[in-house]
């Protein structure tokens, strides 16, 4: 009896890309100058599906945004992550949030969760695929971090005054899994048959 058949072509699944952004506080500073400022750094990803689609590409990211000596205090203050399209001449808002903060030093905390990279650029799923059975497709992704405060904390008469991370790199790999299939099976033999014991056929002799 065949007790199972196994086809990597049958599986299907949700397969979801994550590609993970973390953004470091970084203070960059010099003493009669104001800054509010961070680096960014990235994580790469690799994901393997039996077809080489794949059904999103998500990104996480969290941090914290430094500033010292400020002339006046941020006031209301965006954070924006952004990617690159495809050749790099285009960049691309894909999660922001907004707060007002005040002191002219001070830390904020931010963090983005799931956010979804084809939703607000250019980029599609069909970018990442891996058409050929077996085959590698790799893509590089370029984000940066841009902070756009409304107050004049570097006193040059700029309002709102921008500043922007370092841009930084990932690579998002997708592997096309060769096709395979395998067969296994199990069963039993039992021979059958009487066993006679010969106390069960006694027989007896004429006197």
């Amino acid at each position: 009896m065949l007790d199972s058949i196994e086809n990597s072509k049958l599986r299907s699944a949700i397969i979801v890309a994550s590609v993970a952004v973390i953004i470091f506080g970084s203070l960059v500073a010099l003493s009669s100058e104001s800054v509010m400022a961070a680096s960014l750094a990235m994580s790469s990803d690799s994901i393997t599906t039996d077809d080489g689609d794949i059904d999103g590409v998500t990104v996480d990211a969290s941090g914290e945004i430094t500033w010292d000596g400020a002339d006046q205090q941020p006031g209301q203050t965006d954070v924006k992550l952004q990617v690159a399209d495809d050749d790099g001449d285009d960049w691309s808002t894909i999660a922001e949030e907004s707060e007002d903060l005040s002191g002219l030093a001070g830390t904020y905390s931010f963090s983005f969760s799931d956010v979804d990279l084809t939703d607000d650029s250019s980029w599609s799923e069909s970018d990442f695929v891996s058409d050929n059975d077996g085959s590698t497709k790799e893509t590089e992704l370029s984000f940066r971090l841009k902070v756009v405060s409304q107050g004049d904390i570097n006193g040059d008469g700029n309002n709102p005054d921008i500043s922007r991370s370092n841009t930084a790199s990932t690579t998002l790999t997708v592997v096309n899994e060769e096709s395979s299939t395998g067969f296994g099976a199990s069963g039993d033999i039992e021979g059958e048959g009487v066993d006679r014991d010969p106390e069960d056929n006694e027989q007896e002799g004429d006197d």
